[in-house]
């Protein structure tokens, strides 16, 4: 049975939040994904080429639509004390990140109009010519749609927070490219991504880091979502957004000890694993590990809870 689209409306002072769609007949999907590893429902790893049409666009719908989810994630944490500091890079990332799922949701639209998929599924063409698939392909259209609106949104907001903070114009163009590609749009949002970790240093603050473990997902869409077979999607996004600070640590180390090419002076932060002080009972943010800046040590905050469940579809019936 379908459900209405909420990602429409108007997308003025407070957007419409990405909310649920296609609800079919055949239950919630089933697997077996651990959080901190690729995002592969297959338990031994081994990827399975998809060979059913709707389950495979069904997927990549899914694909797109979480990255909007983590564009929308980073649009109100700038409503947050915390991150006023930073809230032009932060917006400038939700815009990078609400075009890569508009890239990718072109791409969709183009492999069902010219019934062409790289896997050769059977039964691709026929099934895009079919009732259900042109009720799929009428729901990506929708979804474009609400991400224009939502674009536009984004970037009023960053002309408006770059006026108290100017951005990187170099990074800004990238992500205003009037035809970007996803390895573009990556790069901008990896830069970004780096960049926020390091302004936080060794503090831990739930909701940020949260966001930060979202948009590694996000920016890794290609390697951590490859299985279409019986995905997890429900299973993954619920453990993400419950995943508490040490989980969400183990996602994004890695960025760390990457140079911050958007600092006025670039620099690395090393965590260290066995210094780990995080302890589950206590609340608000935590020191994890150590932190070796020479400045713009991060500044943590209280911990805010923030849900991002409710944009995921199930195939078609």
């Amino acid at each position: 049975m379908m459900q209405p689209l909420n990602i429409r409306g108007s997308f003025g002072s407070k957007p419409s939040p990405l909310s649920a769609a296609f609800n079919g007949n055949n239950g919630p999907l089933s697997g077996n994904l651990n959080l901190t590893a690729n995002g592969n429902s297959n338990p031994n790893g081994s990827i399975q080429p998809p060979t059913d049409p709707n389950e495979y666009l069904t997927h990549e719908r899914n694909k797109y639509l979480f990255v909007l989810q983590s564009s929308k994630q980073w649009k109100e944490i700038t409503k947050l004390p915390e991150a006023d500091q930073k809230k032009a890079i932060m917006i400038a990332l939700s815009l990078a990140l609400c075009k890569k799922g508009m890239v990718m949701n072109e791409a969709l639209q183009r492999s069902m109009q010219t019934r062409n998929d790289k896997y050769k599924i059977p039964g691709f063409g026929e099934f895009c010519s079919s009732q259900t698939g042109q009720k799929l392909f009428a729901a990506l259209q929708e979804d474009s749609k609400s991400s224009v609106q939502f674009q536009n949104y984004l970037e009023s907001k960053v002309n408006e927070f770059s006026q108290a903070c100017p951005l990187n114009q170099d990074l800004l163009a990238a992500i205003r490219a009037p035809h970007p590609t996803e390895a573009s749009l990556d790069g901008s949002i990896e830069k970004i991504l780096v960049h926020i970790l390091h302004w936080m240093g060794g503090i831990i603050n739930k909701t940020l880091l949260n966001a930060c473990a979202t948009t590694h997902y996000a920016l890794n869409t290609s390697v951590e979502f490859q299985n279409f077979k019986n995905f997890d999607w429900k299973g993954f996004t619920s453990r993400l957004e419950s995943s508490d600070e040490s989980e969400c640590m183990q996602v994004v180390r890695k960025y760390y000890n990457r140079i911050d090419e958007l600092s006025n002076h670039p620099q690395q932060t090393h965590i260290q694993p066995q210094q780990n002080t995080y302890h589950p009972q206590n609340q608000g943010h935590q020191v994890y590990g150590q932190a070796h800046h020479t400045q713009n040590q991060g500044q943590g905050g209280h911990s805010y809870s923030y849900g991002q469940g409710g944009f995921l579809q199930q195939r078609l019936q």
